[in-house]
């Protein structure tokens, strides 16, 4: 059975929506699956990022040491943007290292002339590393484990089916998938991408291999035990691909079709199409917002300032 979510099922319906046949024959499968990931990208995406509200957020934990300062920012951090640093104790307890400013770690000149050297601590940002800045503070001598970044993991660049493998079984490290690609070798890293909603999370990134046997019935052997998540329907793509849209399914899909079809009659140069498919994407822009966010109804208890009744509003 055909999943439902990957973009072959969508194209037939994208094809659809324009609703002139002129514009259906002007772009090939390729051509729409290259405007999907534009709309997704530079729409679908932000949205999500702009409300806030922790979807698509990856953790990825460094080994810490004292000695070392300097950090780099996950590769698929979208933006290079970072949702949180902080330190992760042998036990698992994490202790947050507030963001500075570079301004924030030099050193002010009292009246008399005297260099008074910052009391602050914490990490700031230096092109796509982050820097420590401890001092004599606790983080600078504390035996940490960990130096811990989350970051909303850019989704996947969407590609055909035909490019990945699509999960049958999985013994010990060997994935046994319906049809491997002959673009598949030793030689490059694979995604392992949920065949299930919520926002089809990846169940590893850059995973590398240690052997693979192409075309049907064919097997690839990570270096590594696959998580135990994975599982038959699954996907293995090329590092930085996947076959599905990783935003949520519903309405997500619905507003990703529409406004890869606005697209399509903007490029045909259908200015009144374009317009009146644009007017329907706002609506379901509005829809979209309002399922996301909040992502529970119930009431949400913030924490204020550690001086507060029990820290609590």
């Amino acid at each position: 059975m055909t999943s439902p979510y990957i973009v072959d099922s969508l194209l037939p319906t994208l094809r659809l929506l324009p609703l002139m046949p002129s514009v259906q024959a002007l772009f090939t499968n390729s051509n729409l699956v290259d405007i999907m990931n534009f709309e997704m990208d530079s729409k679908i995406v932000p949205i999500i990022d702009n409300q806030a509200e922790e979807y698509g957020i990856y953790v990825k934990d460094y080994a810490y040491s004292t000695s070392v300062t300097e950090y780099d920012i996950p590769a698929r951090a979208l933006g290079g943007k970072l949702r949180s640093v902080s330190f992760v104790d042998s036990n698992g307890n994490e202790v947050r290292i507030p963001r500075l400013r570079v301004e924030d770690i030099m050193s002010n000149v009292n009246a008399t002339g005297l260099a008074i050297n910052p009391a602050l601590w914490g990490f700031y940002f230096q092109n796509n590393k982050v820097k420590l800045y401890l001092g004599s503070m606790q983080g600078g001598s504390s035996s940490f484990a960990y130096l811990r970044m989350r970051y909303i993991r850019q989704p996947g660049t969407l590609v055909l089916s035909t490019t990945c493998a699509e999960v049958v079984s999985i013994l010990g490290n060997v994935v046994t998938c319906t049809t491997v690609p002959t673009t598949f070798t030793t030689t490059e890293e694979y995604d392992m991408i949920s065949n299930s909603p919520q926002m089809f999370v990846s169940q590893g990134d850059d995973l590398t291999i240690t052997a693979v046997t192409t075309g049907t019935g064919g097997t690839i052997t990570f270096t590594d035990t696959p998580p135990s998540t994975l599982q038959a329907g699954d996907w293995i793509c090329l590092a930085g691909k996947s076959p599905i849209p990783q935003i949520p399914y519903n309405p997500g899909f619905q507003l990703l079709l529409q406004l890869s079809a606005a697209k399509c009659l903007e490029i045909h140069g259908d200015v009144q199409g374009f317009n009146v498919a644009m007017s329907q994407a706002s609506d379901m822009k509005n829809y979209f917002i309002s399922v996301i966010t909040p992502r529970s109804d119930a009431n949400v208890i913030r924490l204020t300032t550690p001086n507060s009744l029990y820290g609590w509003d």
